[in-house]
């Protein structure tokens, strides 16, 4: 299989398995804020940030630089190479996992009472400690099938942990309902240590037959290689991953101060962060995929010097991206409030929606650049510019929610993710020289999004039908007029739709 086909073959893997597990992930969502509410899933929003943060903390660096250094290799042909840095990276992963892992149960008390302000959260944290050496292994030898493209293996391991994690959490909901919120809290980390583990036998087994069978090369080298990306990677995404945590527990305390009681500032940062922002990244399932391809394809094209074919990269990269974020602004737009009624039940769930929906171009963007930076060796860009927008949302949180609410949180989101997907376009525009058509790549996807809007925004509602059923009719015919306007504009031609069919990016 030829670069470009393996690289639109890998895309589409993860863009279909992304469609699936984020489809899989509402099902289990909705089943979740209906049976524990805002307020539960507020309470389990505050324990997995800490969980992410511990596996940020032992293999964010390493997962990345065995998708680096293996894509590198590959081009080599040495899969003595692959072997040694996939060892090394995954040992690492292993030894920091343990300790981080023993910390936190050891700590929970302190974790869930002091950090957290909840000591409901503290047996959950507990009990999730003890999947982070599984998820840990999971990420590393996993980000091997990204180095050497074959997205297949990543791919069934995430549908196969969303569908173990379903299904755990469908069969022990009848033993926690009536128990309160701290035990619908432990069965939702029940089902996520399900998960982990089904995703960690089966990545395992599939090394084992499928992963380089030659014997291990050059591993002081890989020692090396790893730590020199692993390191400031690990120690940047830490820091993120701690600012984040703070602000995730200062945004209930926060709008306390404004006024809302102690349950209704839970619910409404349950809304937000379970409900709300998984709707808006839905889309991303697209610029997603891109992002995982972009990485190891970036690395290898830069170290065999193809620099037009990075510029070339780059440019469609943006523009799909734009694409994808004008249609879902779009969409949230007009049936944001619909979308949070008809998933959740919740009318501050569809509030937020439409009012957030600004956020996605530059989500997007953020998302598929991310990839782009990682793959040309500027992760210190990546954190540096995430760093300067964390501490923008912080600030605001911390002196205008109080005064203002939740208004002033919304817009300190808005401002800190166009501040962020800025940045990051200003850092790759430094090292890739390529021609920025603004009226090609954003004002003809904009027209194309209000055209749509407004035509949804005047089209009368089925009231005849289910509720759901219409709102789907009105999304399909959204997404059709969209395209259409596109087409009509400019904004999508015909050599792109040959440009797929020939699998070229």
């Amino acid at each position: 299989m030829s670069r470009k086909n393996s690289f639109i073959a890998g895309a589409f893997i993860l863009t279909a398995t992304g469609f699936i597990t984020r489809m899989l992930g509402f099902v289990y969502r909705i089943y979740l804020s209906n049976i524990i509410g805002a307020e539960g899933i507020g309470l389990v929003q505050l324990v997995t940030p800490i969980y992410f943060l511990a596996i940020t903390v032992c293999s964010v660096g390493t997962s990345t630089a065995i998708a680096r250094l293996v894509a590198i290799e590959n081009t080599r042909g040495t899969s003595g190479g692959q072997r040694s840095i996939v060892f090394t990276g995954t040992a690492i992963s292993i030894v920091i996992s343990l300790i981080v892992t023993v910390c936190v149960y050891l700590f929970a008390d302190f974790i869930g009472v002091k950090l957290l302000g909840d000591g409901r959260t503290v047996p959950a944290l507990r009990l999730l400690a003890l999947a982070i050496p599984f998820s840990v292994i999971t990420s590393c030898v996993r980000s091997y099938f990204y180095g050497i493209k074959r997205m297949g293996v990543p791919a069934a391991a995430q549908v196969l942990e969303q569908v173990a994690r379903m299904a755990a959490i469908f069969v022990v909901a009848p033993l926690f309902l009536t128990r309160g919120l701290q035990a619908m809290c432990i069965m939702a980390v029940v089902g996520t240590i399900v998960g982990d583990f089904i995703a960690f036998l089966f990545v395992m087994i599939s090394y084992h037959f499928k992963g380089p069978d030659a014997a291990l090369q050059g591993r002081k080298a890989s020692v090396k290689k790893v730590l020199g990306i692993a390191v400031p990677l690990t120690g940047n995404r830490a820091l993120s991953s701690l600012i984040n945590n703070y602000e995730n527990v200062m945004i209930p305390a926060k709008l306390q101060q404004f006024g809302l009681s102690s349950s209704d500032a839970l619910s409404t940062y349950g809304a937000l962060s379970g409900m709300v922002m998984p709707l808006l990244f839905f889309p991303s399932i697209l610029t997603n995929a891109l992002s995982t391809n972009l990485l190891p394809m970036i690395s290898e094209a830069k170290a065999s010097g193809q620099y037009t074919r990075i510029a070339n990269t780059v440019f469609r990269a943006l523009r799909f991206s734009l694409l994808i974020g004008m249609g879902a602004a779009a969409l949230f737009a007009t049936e944001g409030y619909n979308l949070g009624i008809a998933l959740y039940n919740q009318p501050l769930a569809g509030e937020l929606l439409t009012a957030l929906c600004i956020l996605c171009p530059f989500l997007y963007i953020q998302s598929t650049f991310g990839g782009i930076l990682n793959g040309l060796g500027l992760q210190d860009a990546v954190f540096f510019n995430g760093l300067i927008s964390d501490v923008l949302r912080i600030l605001i949180l911390l002196f205008l929610v109080p005064r203002f609410g939740l208004v002033a949180f919304i817009a300190g989101l808005i401002l800190s993710t166009v501040l962020v997907s800025i940045l990051d376009i200003r850092v790759v525009l430094k090292h890739v020289v390529f021609h920025f058509n603004m009226g090609g790549i954003i004002l003809r996807p904009l027209i194309a999004a209000l055209i749509s809007a407004a035509c949804l925004h005047f089209l009368p509602p089925f009231t005849g039908l289910p509720a759901l059923i219409g709102l789907v009719i009105r999304i399909g015919l959204l997404l059709l007029v969209y395209i259409s306007a596109l087409l009509f504009t400019g904004g999508l031609k015909k050599q792109d739709f040959s440009r797929l069919h020939k699998s070229k990016l």
